[in-house]
């Protein structure tokens, strides 16, 4: 009965209900271009919304993770909006701090800012540890505002927290600076299919496959542009 709610659930809520409706109506269609261009948009429509193809763009735009490196100076938490998905990149970084003893430094915005400091200090971070830039709007002023501490306070080791979608971009511009750092994803990975539920359409698969999706064009454009 719990599949059966599931599935049932998939497929007639958007956007599950998207894909029905367009090879619905591509059989009824007599012009062959409209007949074509409808089956194509279920098709990606289908494959936008299930979690394979969200496996297989991890593996194209997130960069590899590996262990915590030794002697870290600093661990930089990227800001993600007053969400939950900023809540978790500030969990990690306190794990992180608590692994290494290394300093958090923290970037955004006016109340974005102070909110994630709050939250730091909430769950026990000591203020002593804790650096705060409160003046960057996105994540293009976050990394020169970083880069600028960095290179200030001759930071050498530096580990950089965000959700995995936004790492290689971060990295990139990093780069820019001639910092490199050390990415680590704050939201878990999962990169095998759990159960046949995965193959259904979902909302919440489509809009991390988007975000992954919008991630990679923007890495090759900042790519070719280089």
């Amino acid at each position: 009965m719990f599949y059966f709610y599931k599935i049932l659930r998939s497929l007639l809520l958007p956007p599950g209900l998207f894909v029905l409706i367009f090879f619905a109506t591509a059989l009824f269609v007599r012009r062959r271009s409209v007949r074509i261009f409808l089956i194509i948009s279920a098709i990606v429509t289908y494959l936008m919304s299930i979690y394979p193809t969200t496996i297989l763009l991890k593996k194209m735009i997130v960069p590899p993770q590996s262990p915590i490196p030794k002697g870290v100076d600093v661990v930089v938490v990227m800001g993600g909006g007053l969400t939950d998905e900023s809540i978790s990149r500030l969990v990690k970084g306190k794990e992180i701090h608590d692994i290494t003893g290394a300093p958090v430094l923290i970037t955004g915005y006016n109340d974005e800012a102070r909110m994630m400091r709050r939250k730091l200090l909430s769950i026990g971070l000591d203020s002593s540890f804790l650096i705060v830039d409160t003046s960057s709007r996105n994540t293009f002023e976050s990394v020169r505002n970083v880069a600028g501490i960095v290179k200030r306070r001759g930071f050498s080791s530096v580990v950089v927290v965000s959700t995995d979608y936004h790492l290689r971009r971060v990295m990139m511009e990093f780069s820019k600076y001639g910092i490199r750092v050390h990415p680590v994803a704050s939201n878990p990975r999962r990169d095998r299919i759990k159960d046949a539920l995965d193959l259904f359409p979902s909302m919440s698969y489509f809009y991390k496959n988007y975000i992954y999706v919008k991630e990679l064009i923007g890495s090759l454009v900042f790519s070719i542009l280089k």
